[in-house]
């Protein structure tokens, strides 16, 4: 994750498939609380569930 904060090149999809998966079960526990409003929450639980389609835009906090 920190190769992408340091802008030398690194992409998400440089990432090993088991730290991807390690890590989305550490941060999903996390969405609640970094995603604000009620509504913003309720559309990405949507967009997690496959019921729309995801929004440009979207702000997650930084998590870490």
């Amino acid at each position: 994750m920190h190769g992408v904060d340091l802008d030398i090149g690194l992409t998400p999809v440089s990432w090993p498939t088991e730290y991807v998966d390690w890590e989305m079960g550490v941060v999903a526990q996390t969405l609640t609380e970094r995603i604000s409003g009620t509504e913003q929450r309720a559309e990405v639980l949507a967009w997690l569930t496959g019921r729309a389609e995801s929004a440009v835009g979207w702000r997650i906090d930084p998590w870490g």
